[in-house]
């Protein structure tokens, strides 16, 4: 069973406001991750295509 990747992120926010991270952080975490799984909605949860789709905007093009 796979929990859906909300619910995963809602732990990885509980997780990192009590480490203690700032308003900012965590506002920046909410748009950022929320961006990406809206633009990548299939990766969740292949961790492999999470990969993939995380490395894309880092590759360099082909020569």
């Amino acid at each position: 069973m796979s929990i859906s990747w909300q619910s995963a992120f809602d732990e990885f926010l509980c997780t990192k406001q009590s480490e203690g991270r700032s308003l900012r952080t965590m506002q920046d975490y909410r748009k950022h991750v929320s961006a990406f799984c809206r633009e990548h909605p299939d990766a969740w949860p292949d961790t492999l295509a999470l990969k993939r789709a995380g490395c894309r905007p880092f590759r360099r093009p082909p020569r």
